[in-house]
């Protein structure tokens, strides 16, 4: 599980005036006042949890998942799961989901446009390396910023669940429609549909 999934901010305030002196004695309405500040410190400087999935930061016992429909032209729709492991090495597991497929994609019910996706074709697994996941957060974060629609044939629903232990502790759905205009540019990145094509290929190399 990532360092830091939970997060503190407190505030800074300086030493009363009274113990800067160097005065031990506390009035009778000091008490009263600390437990103020206590309690407006548990109301202020509770933790919040960061609900990003961080590929880069996770470790044995983590988990992603990933489903991916993608929308092209009609007749052309396809989804795909991505399950990331993480233990000694980083690994990821794709299959592709058969099924009912939405006729279009749902912007107001994302996660509910896999429901009719129930059948898993194994495609293969592939070791990811330190790039790899870094790629992957850069794409996360190209997804986070919601660019606006490049093109009008083409829409990914994505939806990204991290669990540790078999416990969710993050989810993130986006909607991309840009076409992979931005990501060819970014240096780095690892689009989902490289690694499902790697994959493929190291099935391949493993059955001749």
């Amino acid at each position: 599980m990532r360092a830091g999934l939970v997060s503190y901010q407190f505030g800074r305030a300086g030493p009363p005036a009274s113990l800067s002196s160097g005065v031990s004695v506390m009035s009778p309405t000091r008490p009263l006042l600390l437990v103020l500040l206590l309690i407006g410190c548990g109301v202020q400087c509770a933790p919040a949890a960061d609900t990003h999935v961080r590929f880069a930061a996770l470790s044995e016992g983590d988990e992603v998942e990933v489903k991916l429909l993608s929308f092209r032209m009609p007749g052309t729709h396809e989804a795909y799961e991505y399950v990331f492991q993480f233990s000694t090495n980083a690994s990821v597991s794709v299959a592709k989901l058969e099924g009912r497929l939405p006729a279009t994609w749902a912007d107001t019910n994302r996660v509910g446009a896999f429901a009719g996706l129930t059948n898993r074709v194994p495609v293969g697994q592939l070791t990811l390396s330190g790039a790899d996941l870094r790629g992957l957060d850069l794409l996360m974060e190209f997804y986070r910023q919601r660019r606006p629609r490049t093109v009008t044939d083409m829409t990914d629903v994505i939806v990204v669940t991290e669990r540790h232990n078999g416990h969710v502790v993050a989810v993130e759905d986006f909607l991309d429609q840009t076409g992979s205009v931005y990501t060819d540019k970014i240096k780095g990145v690892r689009e989902f549909f490289w690694l499902r094509l790697r994959a493929e290929r190291q099935r391949e190399k493993g059955t001749r």
